[in-house]
């Protein structure tokens, strides 16, 4: 292709300027108006970055992705359009691996969203979240502040990343169910955390039913002492109790 006079094999344009050889930093242009960085040949251009909302898919920018495939990007540069994938701390779960990132949005894809692990869906763009973080709460596969306003939830809260509003639900030896065999779950911190073995979250609170690690129950919470006028009940490392003094 012809360049300023000479012939070259291929040009490398970002930003409208060359980026390599003896024509580096100056003036070219992608022929699509929407590519940022386009490699050129005399057979055409092969897009690597988008902009302007556009969406990177095969070489070409495109303003809506192909039906059956998922769309990624929450910026306006650098969207693309890509097989459903799983996004997780901004890398793709895909094999082989990629060398490039992903984010989770918001519903409207106006931002990104305060995801630990979403999915891009055919058709989607990244809005259906598995896992929240930053201290939100999933509910419906959206992250909220809190879960006030929802009835028949109660908020699982085991730290700042996994919380969701959920049904209540009996947390025994870290899964849900009533014999555990659920989903993985822990019980608070401010009840006992791990020395807590099963918990209940209901909507008067979460509260530990059984301690372990030779801890004692006392009112809802593990307790490595009972205090003055209550007395230590059982002996084993689980089931341990406060108990007032003469009951």
């Amino acid at each position: 292709m012809l360049q300023s006079g000479r012939c070259f094999v291929s040009i490398s344009c970002k930003g409208r300027r060359i980026q390599t050889g003896s024509q580096a930093d100056t003036g070219c242009r992608c022929l699509d108006e929407h590519c940022h960085w386009c490699n050129r040949r005399a057979d055409g251009d092969t897009c690597r970055v988008c902009r302007d909302g556009f969406y990177l898919s095969d070489g070409d920018c495109v303003e809506t992705c192909p039906a059956g495939l998922a769309s990624s990007g929450v910026g306006l540069f650098k969207r693309r359009c890509a097989e459903p994938f799983t996004c997780q701390s901004g890398r793709l779960i895909v094999e082989p691996q990629v060398n490039y990132g992903c984010k989770c949005a918001t519903e409207g894809n106006t931002a990104i969203a305060a995801c630990h692990v979403c999915e891009h869906r055919a058709g989607e763009y990244g809005q259906h979240c598995l896992r929240c973080n930053g201290g939100q709460f999933l509910y419906e596969n959206r992250c909220r502040a809190s879960c006030n306003g929802l009835d028949g939830v109660v908020s699982y809260n085991p730290g700042s990343y996994g919380r969701e509003c959920r049904a209540p639900f009996m947390c025994t030896d870290g899964f849900d169910g009533p014999d555990g065999s659920g989903d993985a779950c822990k019980c608070s911190r401010s009840i006992g955390g791990q020395d807590c073995l099963i918990c209940a979250y209901a909507s008067v609170g979460n509260r530990c039913v059984r301690c372990t690690n030779e801890k004692y129950l006392r009112y809802g919470i593990c307790v490595a002492n009972c205090p003055a006028g209550e007395e230590a009940v059982g002996s084993g490392l689980d089931g341990r109790e406060c108990q007032l003094a003469g009951r």
